[in-house]
């Protein structure tokens, strides 16, 4: 869903929370998605950063094969340190899949901060044992400059 402000800019709901910063940095973090902060309502890199991850989570599949990865698919087979080395290895794959797919959705008066330039992965994907999930931190980075960073879990079958 998305409002218009006065300026004639289009905003979204807002899901991501945790915001805090990179330690010793101004850099955002989004750790959560957060259902508690209802109502807010979101722009430029936050918004896009809404995007990167609707479309990273969602399945692609043959009835809407331009929408959606095979992120789902990776993390729903086989052990916890065989998802991690899929997603290692499918992982750039995925993130040009989404960086593709939101560029051929722009439009020409897209603000800049809502156009994707790149995604790219900060550090180790790790692996948490106690609550049968992987996580891994995502960098998305807009044509004016400005990024945020999430932190993605991501539950796995047993």
């Amino acid at each position: 869903m998305s409002t218009t402000n006065y300026d004639g800019r289009t905003l979204d709901l807002c899901i991501l929370g945790g915001l805090s910063y990179a330690a010793g940095t101004r850099e955002e973090v989004h750790s959560t998605l957060d259902l508690a902060i209802g109502g807010q309502v979101c722009a430029g890199v936050v918004k896009l950063m809404q995007k990167v991850l609707v479309l990273m989570l969602t399945y692609s599949h043959r009835y809407d094969p331009d929408w959606g990865t095979s992120l789902p698919e990776v993390i729903s087979e086989g052990s916890l340190s065989r998802v991690a080395s899929r997603l290692e290895q499918r992982l750039p794959e995925i993130m040009e899949d989404v960086t593709a797919t939101l560029r051929a959705q722009e439009f020409i008066d897209t603000p800049l901060d809502e156009r994707i330039d790149s995604i790219t992965r900060e550090g180790d994907i790790s692996v948490n044992y106690d609550e049968l999930s992987v996580s891994v931190q995502l960098r998305v980075i807009t044509l004016n400059g400005s990024s945020t960073t999430i932190i993605v879990p991501l539950k796995t079958k047993l």
